[in-house]
């Protein structure tokens, strides 16, 4: 995306003349000329109706010489945009054509500069925060793959980096759609991508090209960070242009840049591996700390998010990143990582920060643990003296900024409080005694003001921002025994035989303190094991998964679980005792429609930390199971694709789900315009999948637009 911060003074042409941009666009305040690229501009701006600032692109009036019909083109880069909703991923919020003809669309408005600026003031970048930012752009490609959506033009330009240390890749306009509908609009005889940056074969017959030539571009940039140039021709490797940087990065970059995509990386999720075992970066390591400094500096000094360390970068794909204070590199160490311990055979840790309680919850659950729960006096004072020396000075009377959130909630049944893992507590222990002040409070550890020796808990709004505790429970030789048990059956399983999964290599796992895929049980580590992800292929439904769904359902810390090919819905028997789970991925075996019914839908209520879930393929079920769901607000996507029976009683329960900002229903051929209707109160909702055999008006679609017009229908009247 062209991010630059140019001034409004540089606008040049009738099409860049700020007061046309304002008279066609009526319903945005053109605020500043933010750069030009070869599909269009891009202005700052605010959007009036909900007075937030966005970034708008324009598409450019002129047509492309190549015969590439660039209309239809910006039309499918918004639509594949509306698809990825990612947190290292720039969303987009409208799309819409003006009074004139020309078609724009919206995106967040990121603060901050492109990779491109960073690399071209400070030349090679440190390592640390080279794998860093590379790991980032994984996570968000591995997404658009997974959804069928290949980048191609992966630059440093296109890959932003928040005032908060987020990393954000933008601008899918060159964006290749795994969907036979807009096969044409990739010609073969034109290549796609940046000089410098793109995959041989882009050039050679772009219409061929594959996710593999992301691959590629991702070698680049990172060759690129390293070093501070682009390699062009027999570039010289790394070691050989840095001295002192190990040599076995050249293997990595020299694998990723293979001119036969054959012999590259074949997956970003292999790529990632790699770079993360060559990068150290292991979550939980204890580095060195680096101390707290004002937030008032030159902009030339190189800034951190507070927490973002080795322990916190690479937390498994639902975590959530935001705004946090700024510390300066000191002597060359990285920013901030307090180091864990141990109480009583559980393990805590300090993440430093500025998160909403809701962030905190779910960024704790990515690391495989939770929020701390207190459930003594001395467990209590033994916290508040192990990290509170790590907070800021006693000059600080924000209690944002002497304290953490811990993990105490009022209780799910109504009356009283309840922590995170279930157990009841009175909320008056160890506390300042005094009512909620807040409709939804959770709970803040800070200094009681008695010098800083004591704590006190108090209950505060959770849209309140500061750091967390996070808790791992001890492992028994019980349930790292069910563990290895489970992952040696797991891994004999086949690789899915799904076509859009088979780059996966699935099945594999992860584990807690690690983000590595294993794929074999002697990769293990010989230290207890608890499971947080699993991703499994065909899943025929026999004796042998019978008896392991036993095994499956004790694996009560698993976070993301992953099943392509299912060939029963028995299988959600083994799922429902999972109640920390946060991503569920369902999908029938290919070649027919298989039974789910609404009572096994309902099943799944009691995970009430799912943020994502993903069923495809599955018939009989209406949606009225989604009734049982207990936390409403949680979830943030759903996705029901190939489940024909999804009817309006169905939507009338989706759109109690207040959190969601993704959904998907192709394949729904039963849902009418009242029932889409009923979606108007997904006030968060970005993005609404619909197929093409549904019984949805135009004039249905156009209303929803019009009462959600942040949200992008891709389908009938999108």
């Amino acid at each position: 995306m062209e991010s630059a911060r140019t001034s409004s003074s540089e606008f040049t042409g009738p099409l860049s003349a700020p007061d046309e941009v304002r008279d066609v666009l009526r319903q945005y305040d053109v605020l500043d000329f933010l750069g030009r690229g070869g599909m269009g501009t891009v202005y700052k701006a605010r959007q009036r109706s909900l007075n937030r600032i966005v970034a708008v692109k324009l598409l450019s009036a002129h047509s492309s010489s190549s015969g590439l019909d660039f209309a239809a083109r910006f039309k499918v880069e918004a639509q594949a945009m509306a698809r990825l909703s990612h947190p290292n991923i720039v969303p987009v919020h409208d799309f819409g054509e003006m009074e004139d003809g020309r078609l724009f669309y919206v995106m967040e408005f990121v603060e901050g500069e492109d990779l491109a600026k960073r690399i071209e003031a400070e030349g090679r970048l440190r390592t640390e925060e080279a794998v860093r930012i590379a790991l980032a752009v994984c996570d968000a490609l591995a997404f658009a793959h997974e959804q069928g959506v290949v980048h191609r033009d992966i630059k440093p330009s296109n890959i932003l980096l928040s005032e908060g240390g987020q990393v954000k890749v933008a601008d899918f306009g060159l964006a290749k759609i795994d969907d036979p509908t807009t096969a044409s609009l990739t010609l073969s005889s034109t290549s796609m991508g940046s000089q410098g940056y793109a995959a041989p074969e882009v050039f050679s017959k772009a219409s061929t090209a594959d996710h593999r030539a992301d691959i590629y571009s991702l070698g680049i940039v990172l060759y690129e960070m390293l070093t501070g140039a682009v390699p062009r021709g027999m570039f010289k490797l790394p070691s050989e242009k840095i001295p002192g940087l190990d040599p076995r990065w050249d293997e990595l970059i020299c694998k990723a840049l293979e001119e036969d995509r054959e012999e590259r990386f074949q997956t970003v999720a292999e790529f990632r591996g790699h770079l993360e075992a060559l990068g150290n970066l292991r979550a939980l390591v204890p580095l060195p700390e680096t101390r707290m400094v004002p937030v008032e500096r030159p902009r030339a000094h190189r800034r951190w998010m507070a927490g973002l360390g080795a322990a916190a970068a690479i937390v498994a794909g639902g975590s959530i990143w935001t705004r946090g204070p700024v510390v300066e590199e000191e002597h060359g160490t990285v920013p901030p990582v307090i180091a864990p311990a141990e109480f009583r055979g559980h393990r805590y840790q300090y993440i430093p920060g500025a998160f909403t309680w809701t962030e905190a919850e779910a960024n704790a659950a990515s690391l495989g643990g939770h929020l701390a729960s207190l459930t003594s006096a001395e467990e209590n004072h033994w916290l508040w003296t192990q990290f509170s020396k790590h907070l800021p000075s006693q000059g600080k009377p924000s209690l944002s900024e002497r304290g953490w959130w811990i993990g105490g909630r009022p209780a799910a049944s109504g009356g009283g409080w309840e922590w995170v893992t279930g157990e009841p507590f009175e909320y008056t222990c160890w506390s300042v005694v005094k009512a909620p002040p807040a409709r939804v409070p959770r709970l803040r550890q800070h200094n009681n003001g008695g010098g800083g020796s004591l704590s006190a808990w108090s209950p505060v709004h959770y849209s309140n921002r500061c750091g967390y505790v996070v808790e791992w429970d001890e492992v028994s030789a019980t349930a790292d025994s069910d563990a290895r048990k489970l992952v040696a059956w797991l891994l004999t399983l086949p690789l899915s035989s799904e076509p859009s999964h088979e780059e996966h290599k699935v099945p594999d796992v992860m584990i807690e303190g690690s983000m590595r895929n294993f794929r074999r049980v002697s990769e293990l580590p010989a230290a207890p094991i608890v499971l947080s992800r699993i991703r499994i292929g065909p899943l025929p439904m026999d004796d042998g998964v019978r008896e392991h769904l036993e095994l499956l359902a004790r694996q009560t810390r698993l976070y993301d679980l992953r099943i392509y090919a299912a060939e029963s819905a028995e299988v959600l028997a083994g799922v429902r005792p999972l109640t920390r789970l946060g991503t569920l991925v369902f999908k029938a075996m290919p070649g027919k429609i298989r039974p789910l019914t609404d009572a096994q839908l309902a099943s799944l209520g009691e995970l009430v930390n799912l943020n994502s879930l993903r069923l495809e393929g599955w018939g009989g079920m209406t949606g009225s199971g989604l009734t049982a769901f207990k936390n409403k607000r949680k979830l943030s996507s759903l996705l029901l694709n190939d489940c024909p029976d999804i009817d309006d009683a169905g939507l009338a329960e989706i759109a109690k789900f207040t959190g969601l900002e993704s959904l998907s229903l192709l394949g729904a051929v039963k849902i009418t315009d009242a029932g889409l209707l009923r979606l108007k109160t997904l006030k968060k909702l970005k993005g609404l999948g619909l197929g093409i055999r549904t019984n949805i008006s135009d004039t249905a679609v156009k209303e929803l637009k019009l009462a959600l017009p942040q949200c992008v229908v891709s389908g009938p009247g999108g």
